[in-house]
């Protein structure tokens, strides 16, 4: 893993080597090891890499009698059939990765992005076009935002090497704003600041430096994939699982040179990973695992007793209240914009105990988008059961039922009305601040269907029911959220994550599959668990889900009493002017205190983004 930055200016007095130099060093922790540059005539490209990487060691101008200058940041995991395939004389193998995908943008020109698999942003600048092209891959795991304002063109991995150019405008965008309200984050293509935007995932961007015109383009269109019919028995879907994530995991073992290592939470999806990595390695592998002292929200016991059935070094970090309050303070400067995923402490300190011990970890983030999300089954099935005419009644009744201090307190992190509202799809992610209350908050309302959710769900019409509500979910919480969270709390520890449900050939195996075996007698995951099963004994997880987020209301009083005095107080909030109707605000601080920890999520939300403002932003 690693970094990217750079610049095109119109003009070459707006930019030096000088500013290229500091916007790298501004992305140090995501490559310490290795830094290359290229700066001609106002054009200036630079990534970072960490040692664990194929590409640390090469240089941008390794392709310089090409004309052609690559930055780049990730993981390839077909780079050596990618060789084959572009290099036309076999002595010329085992050439270095900036060279080999020279080679391929030469043969395919930009089309060469589709022959990647792996988790990439890439920066192309082709001198003898003049065209600066960036790439970010089709499941969005490594991140890429740019700039195109007042003559200048940027770009960067994060937002922190962007807002270090003196020219870049970081005036708010407040429908920024109301989508991170509504959901705790922002979906791409927006970003905080009006005129910074988020490459959206499976998208080119290309940069004419002649016209200085921006164009797009989306490769990671729908593939038409011939479901499995129905007639298939589960055994054989199961057992072309089983050997697919084999394939992958084995391949991916074999390029490690360091300890082999897994997060390890004590559910299906880790302990999966961590089943085929026995499969597939002799050595020693370890495991970390996070957890809680409220045995509710705890599932050390659990990774316990999958690490000793596989005989494997587990190491586990209890979170502590002061580890909130730390994180709350310190840790928000990994995203540069507001993030307000209460897991941000737990993703910090599992990555943080991982580095101790391995340079390189296996995650199991992405099973629930592809094999059918726990807590999405409910929201199919009543979907595909009730016809709309009775949802509505349903609703109604359910909304009585929910609207209670005792179920919210239950369920602090579900808001199940939401689930089942006649646009429940899309409300079900306006788990903060509900339409009316933002329209009090900011003065103004967006519509629903704008939103990134609504249109990756109506863009697919043909997909069946499942696909689209886990394809959207993915889009958005999935990449947007869960994958950010990760790829910034790994990249601030200087830690190269694996991904295996995240191949290639893994989403295109999970949309082939029947809508059956996604939501089998509502339950999610179906396939992945009968796979986990010829491994380790079914009762082992004969249990409740619970998640490994932060337990709220324990861990999270002390910090919420000292954030809401400090950043929530009405003289402050009423100095800034963002806010039109503070009492909405005073509400909802009453209810906190009353014991309702919904509302301690809206809460949430608001002190975040004013930590970020006193941080960040010019406000007006």
């Amino acid at each position: 893993m690693g970094a990217v930055c750079g610049f095109a200016a119109l003009k070459n007095n707006l930019v030096s080597v000088e500013n290229l130099g500091a916007m790298s060093r501004t992305l140090s922790h995501r490559g310490p090891d290795h830094e290359s540059y290229y700066f001609e005539n106002g054009v200036g490209l630079a990534f970072r890499a960490l040692k664990s990487e194929t590409f640390c060691g090469d240089d941008i101008s390794e392709t310089k009698d090409d004309n052609v200058f690559i930055a780049f940041d990730g993981d390839l995991y077909n780079l050596e059939e990618l060789q084959k395939e572009v290099c036309v004389d076999p002595r010329g193998l085992n050439k270095p990765t900036f060279r080999i995908l020279s080679d391929a943008y030469r043969k395919f020109g930009v089309e060469f992005i589709e022959k990647l698999n792996g988790q990439f942003s890439i920066v192309l600048l082709d001198r003898l076009k003049n065209l600066l092209i960036l790439g970010r891959d089709r499941s969005g795991q490594k991140p890429l935002y740019y700039v195109h304002s007042n003559g200048l063109f940027a770009f960067a991995s994060e937002l922190k090497a962007l807002t270090s150019l003196q020219y870049i405008d970081r005036k708010l965008d407040l429908e920024g704003l109301y989508w991170y309200l509504a959901g705790g984050y922002i979906t791409s293509p927006r970003s905080i600041y009006q005129k910074i935007f988020k490459l959206p995932e499976g998208t080119l961007l290309i940069y004419n430096l002649n016209d200085q015109t921006v164009k797009q383009v989306n490769y990671d269109v729908e593939i038409e994939i011939t479901q499995n019919s129905d007639d298939i028995s589960e055994e054989v879907l199961a057992e072309e699982l089983d050997q697919l994530l084999t394939d992958v995991i084995s391949e991916q073992v074999s390029r490690i040179s360091g300890p082999i290592a897994c997060f390890l939470s004590g559910g299906v999806d880790t302990s999966l990973i961590l089943s085929l990595l026995k499969k597939v390695t002799d050595k020693n592998i370890k495991t970390f695992t996070i957890g809680f002292e409220d045995p509710l929200c705890d599932e050390r016991p659990y990774a316990r007793k999958v690490a000793e059935y596989f005989n494997v070094e587990n190491y586990e970090y209890v979170i502590s209240e002061d580890d909130f309050i730390d994180a709350t303070q310190n840790l928000i400067d990994l995203f540069d914009e507001p993030f307000a995923d209460i897991g941000v402490t737990t993703a910090f300190q599992a990555s943080k105990l991982a580095k101790k011990h391995a340079d390189v970890v296996f995650s199991g983030d992405g099973a629930d988008f592809l094999f059918g999300n726990y807590d999405f089954k409910y929201l199919y099935l009543f979907y595909k059961i009730l016809p709309n005419l009775v949802r509505k009644p349903v609703v109604l009744a359910l909304d009585v039922v929910f609207d209670n201090a005792i179920v919210k307190k239950k369920f602090p992190n579900m808001p199940i009305r939401s689930y089942l509202g006649e646009k429940g799809f899309f409300e079900a992610f306006f788990i903060k601040w509900k339409k009316d209350e933002l329209r009090r908050l900011l003065g103004f309302e967006v519509d629903t269907q704008e939103g990134k959710f609504y249109k990756v769900f109506i863009n697919s019409p043909r997909r069946s029911l499942s696909d689209r509500i886990l394809e959207a979910q993915y889009k958005t919480y999935g990449i947007d959220c869960v994958d950010t969270k990760s790829e910034r709390t790994v990249m601030a520890n200087s830690l190269h994550v694996i991904n295996p449900y995240l191949d290639r050939k893994v989403i295109e195996f999970a949309k082939s599959l029947p809508p059956h075996l996604k939501f089998k007698k509502g339950y999610g995951k179906y396939l992945p668990k009968k796979v986990l099963y010829k491994y380790v004994p079914p009762e082992y997880f004969d249990r409740p889900k619970r998640g490994s987020g932060i337990p709220f209301g324990n861990l999270t009083d002390k910090g919420m009493r000292l954030f809401i005095s400090q950043y929530l107080n009405s003289e402050r909030l009423k100095k800034e002017g963002i806010f039109k109707d503070i009492k909405i605000i005073e509400q909802s601080i009453d209810s906190y205190r009353s014991g309702d920890y919904f509302t301690g999520h809206k809460l949430w939300a608001l002190i975040i983004f004013e930590i970020w403002l006193e941080k960040n932003c010019q406000v007006g």
